[in-house]
């Protein structure tokens, strides 16, 4: 039976079990400066606006990405990886906002426009995090958090799961969102874009480190203790 949450307790891990199910791994090493956002699984992200590699704040790597609420995201070419239909998944990522969040700001996202919608990964104002999904391409649903989850100037955890028919969201391991998910996402044939989604203007203001998208598999289906170190690139 495939193991569905990969544990951190001992430290780092050596090696990922669910590498084949990998689709994006950005460390957002380099540096300071730099405008080279390596994809561990090769895909070429692109910058635009001042998205840039920074020394100043980490996680992990001596760097992180960062993007500073104007203009500023990464995006790669479509890419099926990114589809997950009606499938598990995981998305899940570190990130620091500069300030408390007062309106949606977008840290990863499927979604150029009303057609092309697939999932937006985002924080919103109040501090709270949430998902939005479309099964046509146009409409989206939330799935939010009740209250503020995560502060300001601060590196927090974030996974965005779906395991079967229930859609997750945890907070540094703890999840802040569960709820009912039935339909398929939309396949959209666009971009995906780190840091916003400028068809809204909806930018986020802040650093990201060691971004990772699964497919296929929902690593963590309870509470969890993060990640002690950087993914692992294989």
């Amino acid at each position: 039976m495939m193991l569905r949450r990969l544990l951190m307790a001992s430290g780092a891990p050596t090696s990922d079990p669910f590498w084949a199910n990998v689709t994006a791994l950005l460390h957002f090493d380099g540096a300071d400066g730099s405008t080279t956002f390596t994809d561990q699984k090769g895909s070429v992200w692109t910058p635009t606006g001042d998205s840039q590699i920074d020394t100043a704040q980490w996680k992990f790597g001596g760097a992180s990405g960062l993007f500073d609420g104007s203009g500023d995201y990464i995006s790669t070419p479509n890419n099926t990886g990114f589809d997950f239909g009606s499938g598990d998944f995981t998305v899940e990522f570190w990130m620091r906002p500069v300030a408390n969040v007062t309106a949606t700001q977008v840290l990863f996202c499927k979604a150029v426009g009303a057609g092309a919608r697939s999932f937006s990964c985002a924080v919103a104002s109040g501090n709270r995090v949430y998902m939005a999904v479309s099964s046509n391409g146009t409409n989206f649903t939330d799935y939010l958090s009740a209250n503020g989850v995560f502060s300001a100037g601060v590196f927090s955890h974030i996974a965005y799961v779906r395991f079967g028919s229930v859609l997750s969201i945890y907070v540094n391991g703890v999840s802040v969102v569960s709820q009912a998910i039935t339909t398929s996402m939309f396949t959209a044939n666009c971009p995906a874009q780190i840091g916003g989604r400028p068809s809204d203007g909806q930018y986020f203001n802040g650093h990201i480190d060691d971004l990772r998208v699964t497919k296929g598999v929902a690593r963590y289906t309870t509470n969890f203790a993060p990640p002690a170190a950087a993914f692992p690139n294989g």
